[in-house]
C-alpha cells in the first residue's frame, strides 16, 4: 500500500496528485490504521503549495480529517508552521479559512501536552518582520485591505461600517518561488491570527490544574501521560509575548495582546508564589501588566484597545495582584477615572452608532466593579482591608455624584430594552440610539456583563438625597458611622429608588423562571467564543446566579437611614417578604443572604409596621421557617458565619415577640420561639454566640410566663401540660448533655469545659425560673388539686437539682450551688423571697448530704470550695427567712454543717497523731 502511494505521488500530473490525494483521504476515513500518518503527511505536504485550488483544498481537507482521528501522531510532526505558510501565500478565501480551522484544531488538541511549542510558534509568526508590500498597504491604517480573514471573536470585528470586500480569487505560488526568508516577510493578516491563537492557549491547554499551579506542575513526574511542558513553567514567556503585542507598531492588533493579559489574570489571578509565602504569582508580573493598561488607555487609543484597557484594568484592580502597591493602583484608578471628565464627548465618528455606547458602558462598568472590589472587604467587619483600597473611598464618595447618575441612567436604559419600552415617544435614553434594535441588540450582551456590577455598586452605603418634611433628619455623624466606608456614596431621590427596588424585585421574581431563556433580565456567562466549528464552541465562566447579586442590593436599600426617610412602606416590604416565602426551599446562600435582608428589615422598620397584622404574621412565618432550615441543614452547621446568622434571627424574633402583648393571636409563637432558643443553645460552639441567645430567651421568658399565667385562668390545662411538659424535657436533655460533657472532658480549663459550664448554668436557672411559675401560678402547698401541673412541674424542678447535687462530678455539683446561691441573692423582688426560701427547703438535706460525701474523702482544694459553699447558702437562708420557724430550721442545719466539717477535722488530725 505504500509502495503504492509512493508511486502515484512521484507523479508530476495534477490529476495523477489529485486522485493520490484523494485515495489518501479514502484511506484516512475508513482506513485508518492501513498507512502511517508521517506516510500521509509526506504525500499531503507536498501538495500544500499546489498552483490548483481543488489540489490544495482536498489536502488541508485531509489534514484536518488526520489531526481528528489521530492527534497524538500529528502533533509529533510538527506541522504547524506549514500551515502558517501556506495561510501566509493563501488568495483563495474558502481554502483560507480551512488553514485556520485546520490550525485551531491542532491547537486544541496539541495546547494540552506542548503548550511551550505553541509559544514558539507564535512568536515566530506574530514578531516576523512584514515585507515592504505590507508595510506601504498597511500605511497609515495597520490593516491589510485585502484581509477577509479576520476570525469573529466578538463585536469589535463588525465596529467599521464599510462595504464588504470582495474575495480574491486565485492560485497559490509555488513553494519553490516563494522568498526562502519566509518567517521574516509574513503578511498582516497571518501574524494577527497567529496573536489570536496565542490568545486561545490558555483555554486550549484544558483544566489540568497542573497547567495553573507551579508547585503542582514542579511535582508532576514527566512520563508516557505527562510530558512535563506546562503553561505555568512558561508564563513568563507568555506574558512577555502578550506584553509585546499589546504594544506593537499596529495598533489592531494590541487589543489582541491586551485581551490575552486579561485572559492569563483570570487562569493564573489565585495561583501562588511558592518561592514568596502569601503572594500571588503574578505580583511579578505587575510592571508589564500596568504598563500594558496605561498604552491601552491612552487618550489616542481606538475604541477596541480601549475596551480592552478597561477589562485588564477592572481585573487587575479586583484580582488582589498589585501586592499593596498604592501608588499603582491610584495610577490605574487615575487612568480609568479620565475619561469620565469628557464622558458626553466620547464619540468615535467612524464607527458604527453602538460603538461609542459600548465603551461608555465598559468604563462605567470598570468604576462599578473596582467599588464592589473593595466594599468586599469592608463588608467582612473591615479586617484585611488594604490601605491602597482605603485611599480610594474618598475618591468614590467624590465622583459618586456623576457615576451614581450614570450607574441609574444605564440601569434604566437597560430595563426600558427589557421590557420593550424603547419605543415609547416620551423616553429620552442616556444610550444615544439604544432605542434601535440593531444598537441594541449590539450592546446586549455588554449590558447583561455591566448591570449586576453597577447595581450592586449604586446601592453600596447610598443615602437618601431629602428627607420629609415630617421625617427627622439624620445627623452627619450619625449617618458616617451606620455607612460601612464612612463616607456618603450615591444620593438617591425617591423616584431612582423606587426604580431601583423594582428593579432589583423584578429580577428576583424571575429567578423563580422554569426556562432561563425566558427570564427577562439577561445574565450574561462570559462566554468565550471560538471561531470556526471548533469543538469547544463557548465556555461558561461563571456560575453566578441572580439571587446572589440582588439581595445584597436589598440589605442596602433596607437600612434604617431609607426608614427614616420613609422611601420604604410596608406595602413594598411585604412585597419581598412574599417573594421570600416563595423562595423557602432555596439552597443555603438564598437563605444566608436572604435571613441577613429579612433580618434588617425587621430591626428597621418603625413601629407603625408592626401594627400591620399581614406583615407581622409573615416575617414570623418567615423567621421561624428559616431557624428551622438552619438548625436542620447539615451543610449549614458547617458554615462560617452559622452562628451569626441564627443570632440575627433571634435578634429579629425578640423584636416581633416584644410587639405580642397586643396580639392574642401570635401569643402561642412565645413557646416555639422559647423553644428554638433552647435548641440555639444548645447547638451553639462558642462563648460569644452562646451569650447572644442566652439574652434572647431569657427576653422572651417573661412573655412564656404571661401566657402561661393567661392560659392557668382559662382554666386550659391541657396547653399547660403540654407546654411546661415539652419546654422542661428540653431543658433536662441539654442539662444531662452538659454533664455528661463535663465527665468526659480531661482538661477542665478548656474552652469547650467553659461553655458546656455555662449551658449547664442556664440550663439550672430555667429550672428555676419553671419551678417558681409554679409557685406563683399553682401554689403547689394549697391548690394541689385544683393545679396538679404546677405541683409536679415544682417536684420535677427540686428532683432535678437534688440530681445535680449528688453528682460525682465537684465541678457539676459547684456549678449547681451557684445557681442556687445567685438566685437568692439577686432577687430583686421581695416577693421572690418565700419562693426561694421554699425551693431551697426541699434541697437543704441534700446539701448536707453533699458536705457529708465530700468529707468522707480527701478534702482538695475543689471539694473545700464546695464544703464554703455550701455552709455560705445556709448562711444566706438563714438571713433571709423571715418566719421564726424556718430561721430556726436553717439554724439548725447550718449547725450540723459546722458540726460535720469540725469533726471531720478532728478525726483526720487524731488519724495523723496516731501515725
Amino acid at each position: 500500500m505504500q509502495s503504492v502511494i509512493a508511486e502515484i505521488s512521484s507523479w508530476q500530473e495534477t490529476a495523477t496528485l489529485l486522485e493520490s490525494v484523494r485515495f489518501t483521504q479514502q484511506l484516512v476515513l475508513f482506513a485508518p490504521q492501513a498507512v502511517s500518518v508521517h506516510t500521509h503527511l509526506q504525500t499531503l505536504l507536498s501538495t500544500l503549495s499546489s498552483r490548483q485550488p481543488t489540489l490544495r483544498h482536498i489536502a488541508v481537507s485531509t489534514l484536518r480529517h488526520l489531526i481528528e482521528k489521530d492527534p497524538v501522531s500529528i502533533i509529533s510532526e510538527q506541522i504547524e508552521e506549514n500551515l502558517f505558510h501556506m495561510l501566509d501565500d493563501e488568495t483563495d478565501s474558502e481554502i483560507g479559512n480551512m488553514v485556520r480551522a485546520t490550525i485551531m484544531r491542532l491547537l486544541l488538541a496539541s495546547s494540552p501536552s506542548c503548550p511551550s511549542h505553541w509559544i514558539l510558534i507564535c512568536r515566530k509568526m506574530v514578531l516576523a518582520t512584514s515585507t515592504r508590500r505590507d508595510a506601504q498597504t498597511n500605511k497609515g491604517t495597520g490593516i491589510d485591505p485585502g484581509d477577509d480573514s479576520r476570525l469573529d471573536f466578538g463585536d469589535d470585528e463588525n465596529m467599521v461600517s464599510s462595504s464588504n470586500d470582495v474575495p480574491v480569487q486565485g492560485y497559490a505560488l509555488e513553494a519553490s518561488n516563494s522568498n526562502p526568508n519566509r518567517d521574516k516577510h509574513l503578511r498582516y493578516r497571518t501574524r494577527v491570527f497567529a496573536a489570536e491563537c496565542l490568545s486561545h492557549l490558555p483555554t486550549a491547554v484544558g483544566k489540568n490544574s497542573a497547567h495553573f499551579d507551579l508547585s503542582l506542575a514542579r511535582g508532576q513526574p514527566a512520563n508516557g501521560q505527562n510530558s512535563g511542558d506546562w503553561l505555568v513553567i512558561h508564563l513568563q514567556e507568555l506574558i512577555s509575548l502578550a506584553y509585546q503585542i499589546s504594544t506593537i507598531q499596529f495598533e489592531n492588533m494590541r487589543p489582541i495582546g491586551v485581551g490575552l493579559l486579561s485572559t492569563i489574570v483570570d487562569k493564573f489571578v489565585a495561583t501562588p508564589d511558592p518561592e514568596l509565602p502569601g503572594h500571588f504569582l503574578l505580583e511579578q508580573f505587575q510592571a508589564q501588566l500596568v504598563s500594558a493598561v496605561r498604552t491601552a488607555l491612552d487618550s489616542y487609543s481606538g475604541p477596541t484597545l480601549l475596551e480592552a484597557g478597561l477589562q485588564l484594568a477592572t481585573k487587575i484592580m479586583t484580582s488582589g495582584i498589585l501586592g499593596g502597591d498604592q501608588v499603582a493602583v491610584k495610577r490605574i484608578f487615575s487612568l480609568i477615572s479620565r475619561p469620565l471628565d469628557d464622558f458626553n464627548d466620547i464619540y468615535y465618528p467612524s464607527f458604527a452608532e453602538w460603538v461609542s455606547c459600548k465603551i461608555k458602558l465598559r468604563l462605567l462598568a470598570a468604576h462599578a466593579s473596582l467599588k464592589c472590589y473593595t466594599f468586599a472587604f469592608l463588608r467582612r467587619h473591615h479586617t484585611g482591608v488594604p490601605d491602597e483600597y482605603l485611599a480610594l473611598l474618598p475618591l468614590f464618595s467624590k465622583s459618586s455624584s456623576i457615576l451614581g447618575k450614570y450607574w441609574i441612567q444605564v440601569l434604566k436604559d437597560y430595563s426600558h430594552v427589557c421590557l420593550f419600552l424603547n419605543l415609547k415617544k416620551n423616553w429620552n435614553p442616556f444610550l444615544d440610539g439604544i432605542q434601535s434594535p440593531l444598537v441594541s441588540s449590539k450592546l446586549q450582551h455588554t449590558l447583561e456583563e455591566a448591570w449586576p456590577v453597577i447595581l450592586q455598586a449604586v446601592a453600596l452605603d447610598s443615602v437618601p438625597a431629602k428627607f420629609d418634611e415630617n421625617s427627622e433628619k439624620i445627623a452627619e455623624d450619625t449617618l458616617r458611622n451606620n455607612l460601612i466606608s464612612g463616607y456618603r456614596m450615591v444620593e438617591l431621590e425617591l423616584e431612582d429608588y423606587h426604580f431601583l427596588w423594582g428593579f432589583a424585585l423584578l429580577v428576583l421574581f424571575q429567578q423563580q423562571h422554569p426556562v432561563p431563556s425566558g427570564q427577562i433580565i439577561g445574565l450574561s456567562s462570559a462566554k468565550i467564543r471560538y471561531g470556526g466549528d471548533s469543538p469547544i464552541e463557548e465556555i461558561n465562566h461563571t456560575d453566578l446566579k441572580l439571587y446572589e447579586i440582588v439581595l445584597p442590593v436589598f440589605q442596602f436599600l433596607s437600612t434604617g437611614r431609607f426608614f427614616s426617610a420613609k422611601f420604604l412602606s410596608v406595602d413594598i416590604c411585604q412585597e419581598l417578604l412574599q417573594v421570600f416565602l416563595y423562595s423557602m426551599c432555596s439552597d443555603n446562600s438564598w437563605n444566608s443572604l436572604a435571613i441577613s435582608v429579612l433580618s434588617q428589615i425587621v430591626q428597621n422598620c418603625p413601629e407603625d409596621f408592626l401594627e400591620t397584622e399581614n406583615f407581622v404574621y409573615l416575617a414570623v412565618e418567615l423567621l421561624l421557617a428559616y431557624i428551622f432550615n438552619v438548625f436542620q441543614s447539615a451543610d449549614m452547621t458547617d458554615h462560617p458565619s452559622w452562628e451569626e446568622l441564627i443570632s440575627l434571627l433571634f435578634i429579629a424574633l425578640k423584636k416581633l415577640v416584644s410587639r405580642f402583648e397586643t396580639k392574642k393571636q401570635l401569643k402561642s409563637v412565645v413557646s416555639a420561639f422559647l423553644l428554638i432558643g433552647y435548641k440555639g443553645i444548645r447547638e451553639a460552639s462558642t462563648e460569644s454566640c452562646f451569650l447572644t441567645l442566652n439574652d434572647i430567651v431569657n427576653s422572651a421568658s417573661p412573655f412564656l410566663m404571661k401566657f402561661l399565667d393567661d392560659s392557668s385562668k382559662h382554666g386550659d390545662d391541657l396547653q399547660l401540660r403540654v407546654i411546661i411538659g415539652t419546654c422542661l424535657n428540653v431543658i433536662a436533655d441539654l442539662a444531662k448533655d452538659c454533664v455528661k460533657g463535663i465527665h468526659l472532658l480531661e482538661n477542665t480549663r478548656s474552652d469547650l469545659c467553659k461553655l458546656l459550664k455555662l449551658k449547664l448554668s442556664f440550663s439550672l436557672e430555667q429550672i428555676v425560673s419553671f419551678a417558681k411559675l409554679a409557685n406563683d401560678i399553682g401554689c403547689p402547698g394549697e391548690t394541689k388539686g385544683n393545679y396538679p401541673i404546677f405541683f409536679a412541674t415544682f417536684k420535677y424542678c427540686s428532683n432535678y437539682f437534688q440530681m445535680v447535687l449528688n453528682d460525682q462530678s465537684l465541678q457539676v455539683q459547684a456549678i449547681g450551688l451557684q445557681v442556687l446561691k445567685t438566685a437568692v441573692q439577686t432577687s430583686a423582688n421581695t416577693e421572690d423571697i418565700p419562693f426561694l426560701i421554699s425551693f431551697s427547703g426541699e434541697i437543704a438535706t441534700d446539701i448536707l448530704t453533699l458536705i457529708q460525701t465530700v468529707l468522707q474523702k480527701p478534702v482538695s482544694k475543689e471539694s473545700g470550695i464546695i464544703i464554703g459553699e455550701c455552709l455560705r447558702f445556709l448562711v444566706l437562708l438563714q438571713t433571709l427567712s423571715k418566719a421564726s420557724e424556718c430561721q430556726q430550721g436553717f439554724m439548725d442545719l447550718l449547725l450540723k454543717a459546722i458540726i460535720m466539717v469540725i469533726s471531720a477535722s478532728e478525726d483526720k488530725s487524731t488519724k495523723v497523731d496516731n501515725c
